[in-house]
């Protein structure tokens, strides 16, 4: 986005030096870039360096493979008099191709991770509730190694701890922004977090705890009113605290997945709009208009959610404000960081480089290819959300079905009840947890994946209900074994 900005200030006719200095007032768009373009400055006027020689020194200490070697050609291509313009066009095109191919090796390397991810948790979580499900059912062939103890370290905090891995290692693999939306993580702290921390003290534990004890006693109601449930349908006992925690779970991530599917649509349009924006604006401008007046003219198109900051834009226009002042005021409220590059950028093209037509539509062009740079993240990642989907399923149909299946084998039902209400609560969790996966691998964020998180808990808490209709469709299979 920098290089491109220096090739659109290079249409406009700025020094390539006064171009790269003017990177420095753009801390809030490219806080790096920015900060080298300040040291710039110092090396040029402070020490009184030549420009070409301040750009060698400052790749030389840049940690950056790719800035040090755009740094390098910009001083090399100053030095001998080539064409700048076509320089940055060329490199702008080269990182926009480079990125591309890295997004698909990324997905690659993705597929790779999930695979192994799956393999881990569908058959080691299988393997493991099976077995410790045997345990308990049929003490006469069980493993006196394999515990209860054993089951919650793998299920409860070994698990959640390779799926934290696998996020961990989807931020380092993906291709992301500078600037990381952070609202909907506001509203996931400060609202579901909390709320999911105080329903699983009201409605999960107190399943675990003895009808004597105080935690019981008070939230005594919340466990009335889920075995009534679960009476009223037939549910099994052992499931009940399941759907306590599946809905501790889901209800309080319902505002974190609403606010970002409104924040991630309201960014996503902020894009489009300034794009199609752009592109109109270079006709206008092709007809002889200044470019405030091309602005305060195509203020009446529609450009969806754009469109109250370009009308806004158009009336302060009008009013006599300047274009640097009126981005100071819409960059306060716009929040995507693409839309804030973009009108940073059209700010200094038309104060600095006069908003001549062909300085737009290199704007508008490298607009174009951003967008499409998202619609290849987008395809490259799509595909793999399904992977976590099918995992989850998996998982989700097996234990029920296998929970089904030992029950009809148990020889102690209380036993065979305890070790449910392990087995099944880890189950909710990881499946939880997948969700967020899921969006982190679909979106590029976490917060992607809180209506994933729902979605696949809620299909848990639906066949969980729907279970005692799973023991009368599988009652013939059992009596033939029998």
């Amino acid at each position: 986005y920098a290089v491109a900005y220096l090739t659109i200030m290079t249409t406009g006719g700025l020094s390539p030096h006064k171009a790269f200095e003017r990177l420095s007032m753009a801390k809030t768009v490219f806080k790096r870039i920015s900060y080298y373009a300040s040291r710039f400055i110092i090396v040029v006027k402070a020490l009184g360096k030549d420009p070409i020689t301040a750009f060698d020194d400052l790749a030389k200490r840049s940690p950056s493979d790719m800035f040090k070697d755009l740094l390098l050609g910009y001083a090399a291509t100053i030095r001998v008099g080539g064409d700048l313009y076509d320089y940055l066009r060329r490199k702008v095109q080269g990182l926009f191709m480079d990125l591309v191919s890295k997004m698909r090796v990324a997905g690659d390397r993705m597929a790779t991770i999930l695979e192994a991810y799956l393999a881990i948790i569908i058959f080691v979580m299988l393997a493991m509730d099976a077995i410790y499900l045997i345990n308990t059912s049929i003490p006469e062939i069980s493993i006196s190694a394999f515990s209860g103890a054993t089951l919650f370290l793998f299920s409860y905090i070994f698990l959640p701890f390779v799926s934290g891995m696998v996020m961990y290692i989807a931020d380092v693999v993906q291709y992301k922004e500078p600037y990381t939306e952070i609202r909907p993580y506001i509203v996931f702290f400060g609202i579901t977090l909390p709320l999911i921390i105080i329903l699983t003290i009201e409605m999960f534990l107190p399943f675990y705890m003895p009808k004597e004890t105080f935690i019981y006693k008070v939230f005594e109601p919340f466990v009335i009113t889920i075995s009534a449930f679960g009476e009223t349908l037939g549910i099994d006992q052992a499931y009940y605290s399941s759907i306590a925690l599946g809905l501790a779970l889901t209800i309080p991530t319902i505002p974190s997945a609403i606010y970002e599917i409104f924040v991630s649509r309201e960014n996503r349009g902020l894009s489009k709009g300034i794009t199609a924006f752009l592109r109109d604006l270079v006709e206008i401008r092709k007809t002889g208009l200044s470019p405030e007046k091309s602005i305060i003219v195509l203020a009446s198109r529609d450009y969806g959610i754009f469109s109250k900051h370009l009308k806004d834009m158009a009336m302060r226009l009008s009013l006599g404000f300047s274009l640097s002042k009126i981005y100071s005021i819409l960059s306060s409220k716009i929040r995507a960081w693409r839309a804030r590059v973009f009108l940073f950028i059209l700010t200094d093209a038309i104060e600095v480089g006069g908003g001549s037509p062909e300085t737009i539509e290199s704007m508008a062009w490298f607009a174009e290819m951003s967008e499409h740079v998202e619609r290849e993240k987008a395809s490259s990642m799509k595909t793999l959300m399904v992977i976590p989907y099918i995992g989850a399923l998996t998982i989700i149909v097996s234990m029920v079905f296998l929970s089904v299946f030992m029950k009809s084998l148990a020889i102690s039902v209380g036993a065979y009840r305890n070790a449910l209400m392990l087995v099944m609560p880890a189950t909710i969790l990881n499946v939880y947890i997948m969700g967020l996966i899921t969006g982190k691998i679909s979106s590029g964020t976490v917060s992607a994946g809180f209506k994933h998180a729902i979605i696949l808990t809620g299909l848990t808490l639906l066949l969980l209900i729907l279970s005692p209709m799973l023991e009368i469709f599988s009652a013939p299979f059992m009596a033939q074994q029998v």
